[in-house]
């Protein structure tokens, strides 16, 4: 869960690429034709709820792409998108978890117009690197798409160059292939990666719970007979249909990792394998958010169609398949006569400023609370409280059992 104090900047250089990619010389990109697709998309990730003829409300996740919507999707979904991915990175090398990099080897199922690439290029530039050196594998079941990535790929490259990047290290190859679970388990034995990506795409791969275990059992038999570790990670809108359905995936997985031999960790958002407190009541969910700032041709383009992008908004999962020593355990709850010492927390909602306080949901080992700090009990010891933003964490945090702050740390 990223957090950062002012909106994120978007890549100046990227910005270019896109524009060469979707808007030089191509007018067939049209407003209308994205109003088109967001009614089509909408439903199918969890914007809206629609009835299936068996009853359920659980919307379908599979949608067909013509060319021009696919072109469309690029123009509009593709910076949105990709956005996502260098916040995520950066936040596990700040953090020390996952440890996902762009120098390593990605297999990008679902990719889309190559999504997840644009994301470690901009990763790349973020940390100040001029050789951009990648290893890419995008899989997509629409041919459409796979032609429009490599395009747009091209395009990318050209702009980087002319921008005084070295590209002469960004590697991609591209498969199209339809999604079964043996189908994955050779790509992934056939490309030997170090991190498998889902964007927006796990639900249309695994449409039930049950096969997203057993992609996951696949995965731990590869890894055990490679001797290798993967990193796993999932982006997904952040909707409650999107994000419910990850946290009932992680919980499948959840109660088996942290022990010695241990197939799987979690690495983020949470910080352990402790509970989700969001997936015990049904009305919760949770999702990021950073403010970040569009450029104006973008958000022109999407209030013709009715859509404004201020935001990033998404659900995401981290994980590692392989083999780890013992976790650190998880805490109960340290009290006594007046508070909770709460350990490992991370602020799960938006500052909430009700008449006289300043509040928010904190997710600790021991679960999910509410907390507060009244206006006239504000102090230095929980100032930076009153202060924070979505996503900071804090080591400790001491809480009345009325849940008034009384420290940080």
């Amino acid at each position: 869960m990223f957090f950062q104090k002012s909106p994120v900047l978007f890549p100046p250089a990227l910005e270019k690429a896109l524009i060469s990619a979707f808007w030089d010389e191509k007018p067939s990109v049209q407003s209308s034709t994205l109003k088109k697709l967001w009614v089509e998309l909408a439903p199918k990730r969890g914007q809206e709820t629609i009835k299936e003829e068996s009853g359920s409300k659980k919307p379908p996740r599979k949608y067909s792409m013509t060319k021009e919507m696919v072109e469309v999707y690029g123009a509009y979904y593709l910076p949105v998108n990709f956005m996502k991915l260098p916040l995520i990175i950066k936040e596990s090398k700040l953090l020390g978890k996952g440890q996902i990099s762009p120098s390593l080897r990605w297999l990008d199922f679902g990719c889309g117009p190559g999504t997840a690439l644009w994301g470690l290029v901009a990763a790349a530039i973020e940390n100040s690197k001029t050789n951009i050196t990648l290893d890419y594998i995008g899989v997509d079941e629409s041919k459409n798409f796979s032609t429009l990535a490599q395009a747009a790929t091209q395009n990318l490259k050209h702009t980087l160059t002319k921008e005084g990047f070295d590209c002469s290290g960004l590697k991609t190859f591209w498969e199209v292939s339809k999604p079964n679970l043996k189908e994955y388990i050779a790509l992934i034995e056939k490309h030997h990666p170090d991190v498998i990506c889902f964007m927006n795409s796990l639900g249309e791969f695994f449409s039930t719970l049950k096969e997203k275990e057993l992609f996951l059992e696949e995965l731990k038999k590869y890894c055990a007979h490679k001797k290798k570790n993967i990193q796993v990670l999932v982006i997904e809108p952040g909707t409650k249909a999107a994000s419910r359905e990850l946290l009932e995936w992680r919980e499948t997985f959840r109660v088996n990792t942290g022990g010695a031999g241990s197939q799987v960790r979690i690495a983020l958002p949470c910080l352990d394998n402790r509970a989700c407190g969001a997936l015990a009541e049904k009305s919760e969910w949770c999702h990021e958010e950073s403010e970040i700032n569009f450029p104006d041709w973008f958000q022109n383009f999407g209030k013709q169609a009715g859509l404004v992008k201020e935001s990033l908004l998404y659900s995401y999962l981290l994980f590692e398949v392989g083999r780890f020593s013992a976790s650190d355990p998880i805490h109960t709850p340290a009290t006594n006569q007046s508070s909770l010492n709460l350990k490992n927390c991370r602020m799960v909602s938006q500052r909430m400023e009700p008449k006289g306080m300043t509040q928010c949901f904190l997710c600790a080992e021991q679960g999910r609370f509410k907390a507060r700090v009244l206006n006239a009990r504000e102090d230095e010891k929980n100032k930076p409280f009153v202060n924070a933003v979505r996503g900071e964490i804090w080591k400790e945090v001491e809480l009345s059992l009325k849940g008034d702050v009384l420290g940080l740390s």
